[in-house]
């Protein structure tokens, strides 16, 4: 398998699986609607809103690319569906792509988790997709510590510096949480641009915003989650507020969005959840309740039996080669705690074998039995 992918196999997918279910169903209690679409774009949108980086990044082939995040193909989506109401709220969980050097929770094909909303300037649309993040981390077992910060302050700070400087400034800076900020002085000092624009950021508070931004200031009081002067965010079709989102304790990001306008749509708001990483991160037990039966010369009674009990809510497998009960014993051992076991003499006598693979253990109850009292034998 190439560098920079994962698969998800049987437990793994299990685990992925709970926590898209568990996105998905916050998102969907708060109203929001599914969008699916396709990981393909047109290249010339995706390069003309991805911001210098990004455009770095971009899986190209000719004049189609694959999409870098679910924003871009959002708003595009918005633009060629006027006839819906706004604002929209919508929600899409899917992969994307990025081309970089894979490295520990960073890959090139990754599942995020995006909830926007389209057509608001409402500081209430911002407030409810915080705390819809908040709700999914505490949902997932994680304590979210969410970081904001305004992009009408940072261009104010640097209002008298051209695009290309400002843009490199903020790809820069936004890079001070994984380099440090010497690292950041040496970048800024190569490109010959003043240190008095990240001196001004490290030691600016809340009331330096007010100084530089009022609109900025009266946003970031009303979210009331915690200030961070550095933080930019490196896409650059973000307008007002913007934020953070990382686990409580740990310095990994899972998370982050903030305002945004794109072609037409000026007025919008999102947020997107790293699923990838999440999946690294959350404590998961396997919950599945599934055995395996293993017969000898009886499989339609075997059979039968696998039948009565998916009925009542088990996974079951059963043995479907010609194999001995040993080599069946061995496939059995690799994916399940138990198994039942049935021959002629079990037929006969309409009853099973039920084995602990675990501890080798094994003891006969009848079949009445197993239907009525499944629950109690496999756990």
């Amino acid at each position: 398998m190439i560098g920079g992918v994962r698969e998800y196999f049987d437990k793994d997918y299990r685990k992925l699986k709970y926590i898209l279910d568990t996105i998905e169903k916050i998102y969907a209690s708060y109203g929001y609607r599914p969008l699916e679409t396709s990981v393909f774009e047109d290249l010339n949108v995706l390069l003309k809103k991805g911001g210098e980086e990004i455009r770095e990044q971009i899986f190209r082939f000719d004049r189609i690319g694959l999409r870098f995040d679910h924003t871009v193909p959002l708003i595009r989506f918005a633009e060629e569906h006027k006839e819906l109401p706004r604002p929209i709220k919508r929600y899409s969980i899917g992969k994307v792509y990025r081309n970089e050097d894979p490295q520990r929770m960073r890959y090139i094909e990754f599942i995020q988790a995006d909830i926007d909303v389209v057509g608001s300037s409402s500081i209430y649309s911002t407030l409810e997709i915080l705390e819809i993040a908040e709700l999914v981390l505490s949902s997932l077992g994680l304590s979210a510590q969410i970081e904001v910060n305004d992009r009408r302050f940072l261009d104010s700070v640097v209002a008298d510096l051209d695009d290309d400087q400002k843009s490199f400034l903020f790809r820069t800076v936004d890079k001070i949480g994984r380099f440090g900020e010497r690292w950041v002085r040496e970048q800024i000092e190569r490109k010959g641009i003043g240190m008095k624009y990240l001196d001004i950021l490290l030691r600016s508070d809340l009331e330096t915003v007010k100084d530089y931004s009022k609109e900025a200031y009266n946003t970031l009081i009303r979210i009331g989650r915690k200030f961070n002067p550095t933080l930019v965010r490196g896409l650059d079709y973000y307008t007002g507020e913007i934020f953070e989102i990382s686990i409580a304790g740990i310095n990994v990001s899972v998370g982050g969005g903030g305002r945004y306008s794109m072609f037409s749509e000026k007025h919008n708001v999102g947020i997107s959840l790293g699923v990838s990483r999440l999946y690294d991160l959350i404590d998961y037990k396997d919950q599945i309740n599934s055995v395996f039966i293993a017969w000898i010369d009886e499989f339609e009674y075997a059979d039968s039996i696998a039948k009565e009990l998916r009925k009542r809510g088990l996974a079951v497998e059963i043995n479907t080669e010609d194999r001995s009960l040993r080599k069946q014993l061995e496939y059995a051992s690799k994916y399940y705690g138990k198994c039942i076991i049935v021959g002629r003499k079990e037929k006969e006598e309409q009853s099973v074998v039920i084995r602990d693979l675990k501890k080798g253990e094994q003891n006969t109850i009848s079949l009445k039995e197993l239907l009525e009292n499944y629950s109690k034998y496999f756990d």
